[in-house]
């Protein structure tokens, strides 16, 4: 185990959806996509864990500029739902209109984020370096809203921390 720090050079501007983007988190998120299984990546996060408690930081940098921003998410009743879970009218059938109750049931959310500019996002941490830098190597966007285009990075640099006398 030693103690290293990764570098990511931001393209894009990332989004953080509150609270912290922790290593350990984006380590995890890799494993999972990879394994499928939540108990498998937790336990395969290749960083010093005491009690519980991962040895590794929240995502640190200087932004240049942030703002909030909103997405609108519509949500659409799926079709393939069985019939006998659906609320009958006073005839006994499904309600195929679709009413007011029913729209707001299925309608629009809009979900809030934060939003930051920065040129470099660090983090520090204590595990296998190694394993580290293998999975994030091929990462190209972390953060929410990734799937939309923020948060692209490239792992500029994995170092070993060496202390100072």
């Amino acid at each position: 185990m030693e103690k290293f720090t990764v570098t990511a050079k931001l393209k894009t501007p990332i989004i953080f959806g509150g609270g912290y983007c922790t290593l350990d988190a984006v380590l995890g998120s890799i494993l999972f996509e990879e394994l499928g299984d939540v108990e498998a990546a937790h336990s395969a996060i290749p960083l010093r864990c005491t009690d519980g408690l991962f040895h590794a930081s929240a995502a640190i940098m200087e932004p240049f500029y942030s703002r909030p921003v909103t997405f609108v998410a519509n949500l659409r009743a799926d079709h393939t739902v069985n019939p006998a879970l659906l609320q009958k009218n006073k005839a006994g059938n499904v309600h195929r209109r679709m009413g007011k109750k029913r729209r707001q049931d299925f309608g629009a959310v809009l979900n809030k984020y934060s939003l930051y500019s920065a040129e470099d996002v660090v983090w520090y941490a204590e595990g296998d370096r190694e394993r580290a830098q293998e999975l994030l190597t091929p990462i190209a966007f972390i953060g929410k809203r990734r799937g939309s285009g923020f948060g692209e990075v490239k792992i500029k640099k994995i170092a070993t921390v060496t202390p100072v006398p």
